[in-house]
């Protein structure tokens, strides 16, 4: 989504922060979603700012294949954004807001860091390391997984499922 609240304006101005570098940034989501902050966004974007459309889920890890880092500087808590979940399991490194919801799955400076929420001057403290270190996305890359796969979160759903089938049954035999 391109809504203010997951503030990518936020990363707009901190991208603006930064030395002028070989570096970009590729914003992908609906500019017809809200025509007024989509304008506001073209207006803070600068050189090396690149918006791209929305792309099927399948294409996910194709897109990821192509980042150093995945950016999210929501103003808002997010529950487990699976944009989140995917780029860990595609071992993208990740920048995220310190927000509920996002930073219970960071493991600061192993798959990550995290940046204070609403704050581009952080955020351009944050971006402003891989810059400096031209290896650390590649090094943090070695060390960002996310095991959880569907099968194993569907295994720990079945028995709450099945105990909740089980009082129910018990409810009307009773």
């Amino acid at each position: 989504q391109l809504a203010e609240h997951k503030g990518v304006d936020l990363l707009l101005t901190a991208f603006q922060q930064l030395a002028p570098c070989s570096a970009e940034v590729r914003i992908h989501g609906p500019l017809d979603q809200d025509p007024a902050h989509a304008r506001h966004l073209r207006q803070l974007a600068g050189p090396g700012v690149h918006f791209l459309a929305t792309f099927p889920p399948e294409e996910m890890a194709a897109v990821l294949a192509q980042i150093d880092v995945l950016v999210i500087p929501s103003r808002w808590y997010e529950n487990s954004p699976l944009v989140l979940l995917y780029a860990l399991a595609t071992h993208t490194p990740v920048v995220v807001s310190r927000v509920e919801g996002l930073t219970e799955f960071l493991e600061e400076g192993r798959n990550g860091f995290s940046f204070e929420r609403g704050s581009a001057e952080d955020l351009a403290r944050v971006l402003s390391r891989f810059l400096a270190d031209p290896g650390l996305g590649r090094r943090l890359s070695a060390t960002t997984t996310y095991d959880r796969t569907t099968a194993l979160m569907a295994a720990d759903l079945v028995p709450v499922y099945q105990e909740a089938r089980d009082r129910k049954s018990t409810r009307l035999n009773s």
